[in-house]
């Protein structure tokens, strides 16, 4: 008997370790190499870590690719048709061929008219789709160039959409205008760097400071040749020198636009201890001449790359890794401030804490599962112990996300998605090891898990997730206070739902739970349900004092106002109806699953609706998915009450359990 035993408890601790060991190994293993290396070809990801400043933050290539390319296409990568060749960087998956986000960058940035080329610009809309003929096929991306095509109706079009009200806004309106912005950011990120062109741009950049200071001179020191007549009075040379340097200037001015309209400066500044509000447009940098005394390291770096991408053909991306690294060094070695974040941002997405830990949630709850039928005890513990170290890697993303902004938790709706996961997910595993013990808090963890990480990768398609949203969100004092105590008590009114959701759906498979776990369900759902009326109204409060000061009133029925109201008066109906005796056990757990659909509305309808001052989040056509969601709750909530039946009081033992506080 005791060699049974034994046998059981080493069966036991090799299912519980190798689980842990497959997780541990598997994290290990993606912080040590997040970007896999190139053996053969460019390097696209190296090309990935070089920072530049957009919208006001250091960040790496990687992420602005990522962003550029969402904004324009909906997804991080390019599928490609079938062709007799492909750019650099294209590989095949899956019977596809997919261009990797900075591969396709480095394409626009350094080749635009080969990226023009690409199916990159989502169109959905059936009759935006008719400007292109194709109203009825199922063609979704179009490319560049069969959008500018047609840009002079695109833009009048979205001229006249802007010049409408918001209420008088069609579907159409709105996707014609996102359409001209899609196309212009196309346009500016493809000007970024270089003008349409093959030439040797390092050898342009190198010899410019000379041309300009000749023209100038020539011109008696007049420094914009606009200004300067038909130059009759010029030789044959002289006037050959002014059309190319205007061309140049011209195309540097140009850049200069491209770089103001997407809010990005690709070059350091000059003096390393500047602060990255001095980090500096392609054009003007071009055009200084103070680069005849002073050698503009970056700006000629980033032309070497320019011409090694062009050389990628003929050399296997040699000359464009060897530009690269001698850019990367460079910035090493100056150590300009914000970079420090940029390389750890590059490792961040690389890592991905968030994308990495879902399958694994979803494995622990399948652990779960599986342990209520065959195998309970190992199969129990290794979930457990699984979710633990997913909560740790989740707790670190959190918390490098928190260094790499600056700023507290939650900034946005992808980051509220990814700390509501976290809270509930930190309760959960508390509540297994301390007071349900049996299953149900590991799986309540990974169900929450799963959710908000599919919710917020679906957020992350919207743009930089590292963006403070919205007009006032700088203050990091409120935002330390008002927003992530209101979020607590979302994660709790979610957490409270789903304990009440696996009391309702274990109930009704086996016609009554057990007692003991009966009992601590409901009193843990009821102590969530506690927690989150304290916090969402606390942080209700506080949402309005922070209203008062930046806006100069207190309550002014917003959307999303109302709908942090609605959450605060849900929890109070809750309580209300149990401490009144209008509801007991069974009404008690659905209005608890109820609040996950009253929740959610409250917590992304308010930013569908288009109106008020949070209208931002999910792009248009969520609202039908999360509208068919709430139903879908709300109809799970009645059939708990009317499916699960009511017990015979034959016994004292039978009658709902009482809180302690009710004996």
């Amino acid at each position: 008997m005791t060699l049974l035993n034994d046998q059981k408890t080493t069966a036991h601790n090799a299912v519980v370790w190798v689980t842990v060991s497959i997780a541990l190994l598997f994290f290990g293993y993606k912080a040590l190499l997040p970007h896999p290396s190139v053996k053969d070809g460019a390097d696209f990801a190296k090309f990935g870590s070089i920072p530049v400043l957009k919208s006001g933050r250091i960040k790496p290539i990687d992420t602005l690719a990522r962003n550029q390319l969402l904004a324009i296409n909906g997804t991080g990568e390019v599928k490609l048709p079938e062709a007799e060749s492909y750019p650099p960087g294209a590989v095949e998956s899956r019977g596809e061929w997919i261009l990797d986000r900075r591969a396709w960058l480095a394409e626009a940035l350094f080749s635009g008219r080969e990226s023009a080329q690409h199916p990159i610009i989502l169109v959905e809309n059936e009759q935006v789709k008719a400007l292109f003929g194709e109203q009825e096929a199922d063609i979704k991306r179009f490319t560049p160039a069969e959008v500018l095509a047609q840009s002079q109706e695109i833009s009048r079009l979205a001229g006249i959409a802007r010049g409408k009200t918001d209420d008088h806004h069609t579907t159409f309106d709105r996707q014609v205008v996102q359409l001209d912005q899609k196309i212009q950011q196309f346009l500016a990120t493809s000007a970024t760097i270089q003008p349409p062109g093959d030439t040797q741009y390092e050898l342009v950049m190198e010899r410019l400071p000379k041309l300009l200071a000749s023209v100038t001179q020539t011109a008696g020191g007049i420094s914009d040749l606009s200004t300067i007549g038909s130059g009759e009075s010029l030789t044959p040379a002289q006037r050959a020198e002014f059309n190319i340097a205007g061309k140049l200037i011209s195309s540097m001015q140009q850049i200069n636009n491209a770089n103001d309209a997407i809010s990005i400066r690709p070059l350091p500044p000059l003096d390393p201890k500047a602060p990255i509000t001095d980090w500096r447009k392609f054009g003007d940098s071009a055009l200084s001449l103070d680069r005849i005394a002073t050698e503009d390291k970056a700006l000629i770096a980033w032309a070497k790359i320019s011409d090694g991408y062009r050389a990628i053909e003929s050399d296997n991306g040699a000359s464009f890794n060897a530009s690269v690294d001698d850019y990367l060094a460079y910035l090493s070695d100056q150590k300009f401030q914000g970079t420090g974040k940029a390389k750890i941002e590059f490792w961040f997405n690389g890592f991905a804490p968030f994308i990495s830990t879902l399958p694994f949630y979803v494995l622990a709850g399948l652990f779960v599962l599986l342990g209520w039928t065959v195998w309970t005890k190992p199969l129990m513990d290794a979930a457990f112990k699984l979710m633990i170290v997913l909560f740790v890697v989740h707790t670190l993303g959190i918390v490098l996300r928190i260094y790499l902004s600056g700023r507290p938790p939650v900034t946005n709706l992808y980051s509220s998605a990814v700390f509501i996961g976290w809270g509930a997910i930190g309760v959960s595993l508390l509540l297994e090891r301390w007071t349900l013990k049996n299953g149900i808090g590991s799986f309540v963890a990974a169900t929450i898990g799963v959710a908000t990480l599919i919710i917020a990768r679906q957020l992350s398609f919207d743009g930089d997730t590292m963006e403070v949203k919205q007009a006032v969100l700088d203050s990091n004092f409120w935002l330390a206070t008002h927003v992530i105590i209101i979020t607590l008590g979302y994660s709790a009114t979610f957490l409270a739902g789903f304990l009440a959701l696996v009391w309702a759906v274990g109930s009704f498979i086996k016609r009554g739970l057990e007692k003991e776990t009966n009992k601590a369900l409901y009193a843990t759902t009821y102590g969530m349900i506690c927690f989150a009326m304290l916090f969402s109204f606390v942080g209700t409060v506080l949402g309005g004092i922070w209203a008062d000061q930046s806006w100069g009133r207190f309550w002014g029925w917003d959307p999303k106002e109302n709908g942090a109201m609605i959450i605060v008066l849900w929890n109070a109906i809750i309580l209300h109806c149990r401490w009144g005796g209008i509801c007991r056990e069974r009404g008690f757990m659905a209005l608890s699953i109820s609040g996950i659909a009253i929740t959610s509305w409250s917590w992304f309808g308010t930013n569908l609706l288009g109106v008020g001052l949070h209208s931002y989040g999910f792009r248009e056509g969520a609202i039908t998915a999360l509208i068919w969601t709430c139903i879908g709750i709300l109809v799970i909530s009645i059939l708990t009450v009317l499916t699960i039946p009511l017990k015979k009081k034959s016994s004292p033992a039978d009658q709902p359990p009482k809180l302690p506080s009710e004996t």
